[in-house]
């Protein structure tokens, strides 16, 4: 018996050796791989020291850049597009991006040709979801508490200043007050269940044509009952909230993982995926986990290393990395040891794990990776590993 034992050790080991040495191979192969090509050096000027400059990740095309304080965009080709300038940028999104001047608490928003099209009037702004986007104005002047509206592209307020309202997602936006949600035209499309103890929901973003949403019970300072609608405001499944967790409180690829573990814990946990009805559909056990993405989920073990598993509760990618993100077109980035990369859905190493971090954090933009090395220099890659173009500060720049 003994001896069988030592066998399947042996094997398990040699297994895991094989998998992890071709993580070392691909890792080796794809770092060589970087140092033969030809790259195109994108000089972004700055009278500064190349550690003050930052890059905010690719969106629509387009990648905000910052270097003294000062503020400019570049394309898809690392070309200079819209000039450095004092306004404070933010990202692209359905074509236009929010901005600040210095020294004021206002927001606008420009559009991709640097244009103002909505003047900086808002305290608080967020990205355009379509053709909405959030903003909050003071209530009687005074920093609390805020108010939080929805304008169109033209500036125009679509639904009007109220406590309380969630996010845009899917055409829906909870609305407490009106105790609903809300259309795109601030209309009333059904109730929220009943609540207790004058508490509010929160949550509520739909996906995938369902939304959690939360009770808080203002009393006891928690959440107390959650339940899974969909967007005829249909009760689909109700559960108590102490089983939801912040990392995964959202219904992903058609399920949602409950727990009933301890936030304070160390040891792994039994997790049990559930659909939208609360059937089971996979159970496993794990210090952590997220939610499905591209058919893959992250999970951490006991010894706070990330992997990820399949649908079926298959281990698709062993356990290796200090940190992960979530897959999108199957690619992730991931956190090594040495530091930080890309690989692919097989675990293949697409970009080297020897940055220092990733731009855009757990996601990327239009097919471009962000990675920042040692020297404060950033790289932009393509999807198979390719490196387009470097964005190094220089010095002097005549502003």
């Amino acid at each position: 018996m003994n001896k069988i034992k030592l066998i399947l050790s042996l094997s398990l080991f040699l297994v895991s050796l094989r998998v992890y040495g071709q993580g070392i191979i691909s890792h080796n192969e794809a770092k060589q791989q970087s140092k033969t090509q030809n790259i195109t050096k994108v000089n972004i000027p700055s009278e500064i020291p190349v550690s003050d400059c930052n890059l905010y990740g690719f969106n629509e095309g387009l990648c905000v850049v910052e270097y003294k304080g000062k503020y400019g965009v570049i394309d898809a080709a690392g070309k200079i597009v819209i000039p450095f300038q004092d306004k404070i940028l933010g990202e692209f999104h359905s074509g236009l991006c929010l901005y600040s001047k210095k020294n004021t608490s206002n927001h606008g928003y420009i559009d991709t040709t640097g244009k103002i099209v909505i003047n900086s009037q808002y305290i608080g702004v967020g990205h355009f979801n379509g053709d909405l986007a959030p903003v909050t104005c003071h209530e009687n002047g005074f920093s609390y508490p805020e108010k939080k509206g929805f304008i169109n592209k033209q500036g125009q307020l679509v639904i009007s200043f109220s406590n309380n309202l969630g996010e845009l997602s899917e055409g829906l936006i909870l609305h407490n007050e009106k105790n609903g949600f809300v259309d795109v035209n601030g209309q009333l499309r059904f109730n929220l269940p009943d609540k207790e103890n004058n508490g509010n929901y929160w949550s509520g973003h739909f996906n995938e044509d369902v939304a959690v949403i939360r009770l808080w019970n203002s009393k006891e300072s928690r959440y107390t009952v959650a339940h899974i609608i969909n967007k005829q405001g249909d009760v689909l499944y109700t559960l108590k909230a102490d089983l939801l967790h912040d990392v995964c409180c959202e219904i992903s690829e058609g399920w949602i993982w409950i727990s009933d573990y301890n936030d304070g814990s160390t040891n792994n946990h039994e997790w049990k995926a559930i659909d939208c009805y609360g059937n089971e559909k996979l159970s496993t056990k794990a210090k952590q986990v997220r939610n499905f993405h591209c058919g893959l989920a992250a999970i951490k073990d006991k010894n706070n290393k990330w992997g990820y598993i399949d649908k079926s509760g298959n281990i698709v990618i062993p356990c290796f990395y200090n940190e992960v993100g979530d897959f999108c077109e199957d690619y992730v980035f991931v956190e090594g040891n040495d530091g930080c990369g890309v690989i692919d859905n097989t675990g293949k190493v697409i970009i080297p794990l020897e940055y220092t971090y990733w731009i855009q954090e757990h996601k990327y933009g239009d097919g471009l990776f962000v990675m920042k090395d040692k020297q404060k220099v950033f790289h932009v890659f393509d999807k198979t590993g390719k490196q387009i173009f470097d964005v190094i500060c220089l010095w002097p720049y005549p502003l």
